[in-house]
């Protein structure tokens, strides 16, 4: 039996590989972002239709913290 302070330890790893790979994943491309704002700029950005038609007609301004975030992650990965 572990004790109380291995439990600990073992649940906040698991807590934190949850929050970190499962918790704010894209429907579409199964994509993990670290926060539920980026994934909704993700979704807005990749995978909405209406965002795509309007960017294809005028220039459009993706959200600079969305991009350097991603420019991180990809470094990272």
């Amino acid at each position: 039996m572990l004790s109380w302070h291995m439990q600990n330890c073992v649940f906040a790893r698991y807590e934190m590989h949850y929050n970190t790979l499962h918790r704010y994943v894209c429907s579409s491309c199964h994509r993990c972002f670290p926060t539920q704002h980026l994934l909704d700029l993700h979704l807005l950005e990749w995978h909405d239709t209406m965002f795509e038609l309007k960017s294809a007609s005028q220039k459009m301004v993706y959200s600079v913290t969305y991009v350097i975030i991603l420019m991180i992650l990809q470094e990272i990965v």
